[in-house]
């Protein structure tokens, strides 16, 4: 009796496990495709802005959210 109840108590942990990480992962997605959207949107207002400093900010802001999604 005692050691099916420990079986199914580590199979409800396990599955617990399972759920986190899968989150974990999507989690992860989530984020990368967060950083890949500012990146396309740091660049869209770099091109758009006629003022060079504008411009230079925007295009470090989008280097920045490269970098962030390759290392993500």
């Amino acid at each position: 009796q005692g050691d099916r109840v420990q079986w199914f108590r580590a199979e409800a942990e396990m599955q617990r496990w399972q759920e986190q990480g899968e989150q974990k992962l999507a989690e992860l997605l989530r984020t990368n495709r967060s950083f890949l959207k500012m990146e396309d949107t740091w660049q869209v207002l770099g091109k758009r802005n006629n003022q060079p400093g504008h411009a230079a900010y925007a295009k470090q802001k989008a280097a920045m959210y490269r970098r962030r999604a390759q290392t993500a």
